[in-house]
């Protein structure tokens, strides 16, 4: 079985840190969310590593058959490679753009590609994504109103003390409009490696976590650990200027079921490894009253609120012990669906009331699919759900119950390869030719 790069990065990079550590755009779905939802998507784009990476293979962008009327639901109807492979493909815009360009990194390359979805059913590679003068290593992406893209960019050039990332912003073109570094004085010299981001344009503002993704050592060929300051960062959207940096409050160590894991990789024996709550923060999501959610990688949950203020706030909402991996959500109506990896579960935490998320439903998946990314199509109640692990090949979708927030596999994706429910990705023959099985990460829809 062959881990993804980014995810053996991912899961090393915490065991080795447990030993150091005891309003809305088209990128969004609205909590206000219509009774009736409205008309599925009719095409879902999956960003895909090839899975040997063999010579002549080619990583690429895959557009598959959403429409649950259609008779080919859930097949793929055409791919775009980008003429190499290796690239670690990660992170995309959550949803496809229906002008300009969408952004799609492969990270551990460093290296962003673009594509034109003109064309629905036919999305074109178009070119690389020009190098951020003085920055390297783009991961998440974001569509404004206005089409521009914001994107955070992990690590500096390595002029700087701490190697400090930054936000940039880019045209619909892909050319870059500006650039701020994420070096706060207050941190000075301090590891800040901004990772995701959300956008809130009623208050101006822009919020970015700190988490870094680890890369290999061209010179030792080893892993590089980093230990990233574990804050949230606030920007003004409007110049990117760089408003605060806050700490996350401490949350207790818990232990991890890091065991599994380990074996997953290696197959060797390990110890259960202590994590703080508040270690490795990643995702933020919009609340109804324009407060936002953070969940880190460890399962702690903290609200970041007043950001219109001189006093912008971080404050706990819970903490996890015991559950780790808790990974890319997306708001469905009322819930937040969050993917936990290393517990093979998906829940749905009822977030209407966004000082107390309440838990609603838990879905326990097959021990080989491990989930980690999930995307809701717009305006309905479906998400597509993407994995680590033994099934690392195959993409999910799910309906979730607009009152209960109860998941139910949409078994009729999929089916017409006979390989479903889901979209298998481990086959021989592409459109773009025979190059065997493929490794999906983001998986976004478009009309």
């Amino acid at each position: 079985m062959r881990i993804p790069l980014h995810v053996r990065l991912f899961i090393l990079s915490g065991l080795a840190l447990a030993l150091v550590s005891c309003g809305a755009t088209d990128d969004t779905a609205s909590l206000d969310a219509p009774d009736a939802p409205a008309t599925p998507s009719p095409y879902l784009y999956v960003w895909a590593g090839d899975a040997d990476a063999a010579e002549g293979d080619s990583d690429f962008l895959a557009v598959v058959d959403a429409d649950p009327e259609s008779p080919t639901y859930g097949s793929v109807l055409g791919t775009a490679p980008v003429g190499s492979a290796g690239n670690d493909p990660h992170h995309a815009k959550p949803i496809a753009p229906s002008d300009g360009l969408l952004f799609a990194n492969g990270f551990n390359a460093n290296r962003t590609f673009l594509f034109d979805l003109s064309s629905p059913n036919e999305p074109a590679f178009v070119r690389e994504l020009d190098k951020v003068p003085g920055f390297e290593y783009p991961h998440s992406f974001y569509r404004l109103e206005n089409s521009h893209v914001l994107a955070t960019i992990q690590r500096g050039d390595g002029s700087r003390p701490g190697d400090t990332g930054g936000l940039a912003e880019f045209d619909t073109d892909g050319a870059l409009v500006r650039v701020t570094s994420a070096a706060d004085p207050d941190f000075e010299g301090r590891m800040i490696r901004p990772y995701a981001l959300e956008v809130f344009p009623e208050v101006d503002r822009v919020l970015t976590t700190s988490m870094a993704m680890m890369l290999i050592d061209p010179e030792t060929g080893g892993y590089l650990f980093e230990s990233a300051e574990n804050v949230v960062q606030l920007w003004r959207l409007s110049d990117l200027s760089l408003l605060a940096t806050l700490t996350l409050p401490p949350l207790p160590p818990a232990e991890e079921p890091q065991c599994s894991v380990e074996h997953l990789i290696t197959g060797e024996d390990c110890t259960p490894s202590r994590i703080p709550g508040h270690d490795r923060p990643f995702e933020i999501r919009t609340l109804p009253d324009g407060s936002a959610i953070l969940n880190t990688v460890s399962c702690g949950f903290y609200r970041i609120h007043a950001m219109d203020t001189d006093g912008p706030r971080v404050d706990v909402l819970m903490n996890w012990p015991g559950t780790a991996g808790c990974s890319v959500p997306t708001i469905v109506g009322k819930f937040e669906v969050l993917p936990i990896m290393f517990a093979n579960e998906i829940v749905t935490l009822d977030v209407s009331d966004p000082t107390r998320p309440v838990e609603m439903a838990r879905l326990t998946l097959d021990e080989g699919f491990v989930p980690h990314w999930a995307q809701v199509d717009p305006g309905t109640y479906r998400v597509v759900v993407t994995g680590i692990g033994t099934d690392a090949g195959q993409v999910l979708m799910y309906w979730v119950d607009p009152d209960t927030g109860e998941l139910t596999l949409d078994e009729a994706f999929g089916q017409v390869d006979g390989l479903g429910p889901g979209l298998s990705m481990t086959r021989d023959e592409w459109p773009h030719g025979p190059t065997g099985p493929a490794l999906p990460h983001a998986a976004l829809f478009g009309r």
